[in-house]
């Protein structure tokens, strides 16, 4: 026996039963006692187990974790990605994904810091220094500072380098201190500079010694250096040479950080129509579209807002019809603005009535808003001389033409009408007055063009008169047969026909289609040319060849309309569609970027708004919704109000596919 505190324990004696013991246990029980005593004993290890998960779960939370692969569908093709000469929409996408700027935005598109970590506006507006954050790096593991900035602006400068945005900084003089600070100092304030900022920066060390006229056949226009979130990998190209795919690997020099996702892809695509069925076969992740698609099984919907305008420009420089401001002022009361936002995008959007989108820039409605008239846009016609016949289906103008009759000799020093008519009539035939030069004034190459035309019909004009040689003076005969040849009629016809000009893509062909029909109510003969973005471009935008063009312009979060409405931003690559030259309001467009403050700015910008909507050189349209549709198994897209749809890439780093518990 033992002794412990005061008791006895015989021989033998365990607190704990043996594995014995604990086998025989059941064999004591009724079966009524092992019943209940295996019901306590679940009890006892539900709630344990219970206590333990519970204990778990309140101290740990769901985080995002690394992996994943995205596919993003994209509509057209890609040439290059250098921030050099961005300009359409999937450069604008790559750029976003590889590289970045001094300033960015945030999810309500507010102007913050990117690769600068501050900034200070001095010099009553006049001088921008930011500073560099330190410890950045571009992806192949070089510094990313100063130089790098120095280089890009400068380049950009460069008329050699023929970039699109060198009209925007011009009288910009920009040095560096040390390695982090930059300065730019300018000429004039500029209101709108921190926009500018947020240009994509290029690494020297890639491109210094690359010369501007060989810059577009380098391999980095493919295959750059970034900055940004994700690096390109691998692209493939079609047999054609095109660009149907390219795969994107996250850049683990990233300032912000490595993104979450492993890889992401690039899928391009001809059309809309070909992204959305994309989208149904579950072939891409994410995709961003102008139509109401409000619906797409496994993806969630994001319905944003993009500061830009859909409008039909006239280009003022075809003298046939459109210089006339009751034609502008017709085709606008005969467009039904409301029935095109209902038709092409089922109401997902906004008429506009001005290019500076008042809702959105917080400023006042403009005085006076276009109305849908159509009987008050064929009493202007009418009255613009362009009748409707009862059998005619579109209108024209009847123009009694000026009869060909020269009434007295002429001969070198006449001038005068009589004068520019024999000019007229000379300049018929290329072999006798090749110049064409119609001046009112009897010159020396008047008279050989005379003598010319006399000895072309000597046997009608010289051999009755005996002579051999043309003399160069205008008489008798020579006017007579002059007038037997040059004889107008008695009437020429006018028809009220315009063609209108719009990319290949199916809302603006739709809303082209609308337009036609709602023209052609009120007599107007419209023919439509609709054509992919390169020929557009090429063939059509920059030499301003066209009549109506319907076309869309993206503002800044900062508007600055001198690129699309100041008078020498006409000719390519300024952004002045319709060629409308008026000096007002060029002294405003000007005023508006030197503003002091933002009572100055949008009492400028008012001003700006009156003038243009005065001198009618568009019919504003629409500014229709933009929606972003991604997979629901993806979480991270939080963008409101977008600068551009480029920009909802912006904060990729942080969408995820996959989680994970983590202790809180």
């Amino acid at each position: 026996m033992k002794l412990s505190f005061g008791k006895i324990i015989p021989e033998g004696y365990r607190k704990i039963p043996s594995k014995e013991q604990w086998r025989n246990l059941f064999k004591t029980f009724s079966p009524k006692e092992t019943i209940v005593f295996l019901f306590f004993l679940l009890i006892f290890l539900g709630s344990g187990i219970s206590l333990v998960v519970n204990f778990y779960e309140s101290n740990t939370k769901i985080v995002p974790a690394p992996g994943g692969i995205f596919r993003e569908g994209i509509v057209g093709e890609l040439r290059s990605i250098n921030p050099l000469y961005i300009t359409t929409d999937p450069e604008r996408d790559l750029a976003e994904l590889l590289f970045s700027g001094l300033l960015t935005y945030d999810q309500n598109g507010k102007i913050v810091p990117d690769l600068a970590e501050s900034y200070e506006i001095k010099d009553n507006g006049k001088t921008y220094e930011f500073l560099l954050r330190e410890n950045l790096f571009w992806s192949d593991g070089e510094p990313l500072d100063a130089n790098d900035v120095l280089w890009t602006i400068k380049s950009i400068q460069n008329p050699d380098y023929k970039s699109p945005f060198l009209a925007s900084w011009l009288d910009v003089n920009i040095e560096k201190e040390g390695t982090r600070l930059i300065r730019f100092k300018l000429k004039n304030p500029y209101y709108q500079f921190l926009e500018l900022a947020t240009v994509k920066i290029m690494p020297k060390h890639i491109w210094e010694n690359v010369p501007a006229q060989n810059i577009h056949l380098s391999p980095f226009n493919l295959k750059p250096v970034s900055s940004g979130p994700y690096v390109v990998q691998q692209l493939k190209q079609d047999e054609l040479g095109f660009i149907k795919e390219l795969r994107l690997t996250k850049n683990k020099y990233f300032w912000r950080g490595e993104s979450l996702l492993e890889e992401f892809q690039i899928i391009f695509f001809n059309n809309q129509k070909e992204l959305i069925n994309a989208a149904f076969n579950k072939k891409i992740d994410g995709l961003g579209v102008n139509a109401p698609l409000l619906s797409l099984p496994g993806f969630n919907v994001y319905k944003t807002t993009l500061p830009r305008y859909f409008a039909l420009f006239f280009n003022q420089d075809e003298k046939k019809l459109l210089d006339n401001l009751k034609i502008r002022e017709a085709i606008s009361l005969a467009i039904d603005k409301k029935t095109l936002l209902e038709k092409v995008f089922q109401n997902q959007g906004q008429v506009v009535e001005s290019p500076l989108l008042p809702d959105l820039y917080g400023l006042e409605p403009p005085k006076e808003t276009s109305k849908y008239d159509p009987q008050m846009a064929q009493l202007i016609l009418n009255d613009a001389g362009f009748v409707l016949k009862e059998d005619w289906k579109n209108r024209v103008k009847i123009l009694k033409n000026e009869k060909f009759e020269i009434k007295s000799d002429l001969k070198i020093g006449s001038q005068g009408n009589q004068v520019r008519m024999l000019q007229e009539c000379l300049a018929k035939d290329p072999e006798i007055y090749p110049e064409k030069e119609i001046t009112g004034i009897f010159g020396q190459k008047t008279k050989k063009a005379v003598i010319k035309f006399q000895e072309k019909y000597r046997e009608e004009i010289l051999a009755p008169q005996g002579l051999t040689k043309g003399t160069g003076e205008v008489k008798a005969a020579t006017r007579q047969k002059l007038e037997e040849l040059c004889q107008k009629e008695a009437e020429s016809i006018i028809p009220l026909k315009l063609e209108l000009v719009t990319v290949d893509q199916e809302s603006m062909k739709k809303t082209a289609e609308i337009l036609k029909n709602q023209l052609e109510e009120v007599g107007f003969q419209i023919e439509i040319k609709s054509l992919p973005f390169s020929v557009l471009l090429k063939d059509y935008l920059k030499p301003r060849n066209y009549e109506l063009l319907l076309f869309g312009q993206l503002l800044n979060m900062t508007p600055d309309l001198y690129p699309f409405w100041y008078s020498k931003q006409k000719k390519d690559p300024g952004l002045n569609l319709s060629n409308i030259e008026n000096k007002e309001l060029d002294e405003w467009l000007v005023k508006v970027r030197t503003s002091k403050n933002e009572e100055e700015f949008k009492k400028a910008l008012a001003k700006i708004q009156d003038l243009i909507l005065k001198e009618k050189p568009a019919v504003f349209l629409y500014n229709p919704d933009y929606f972003y549709l991604l997979s629901n198994s993806f979480k991270g897209f939080d963008r409101k109000i977008l600068p551009d749809p480029s920009k909802r890439f912006l904060g990729v780093e942080k969408w995820y596919l996959k989680t994970k518990k983590q202790w809180r």
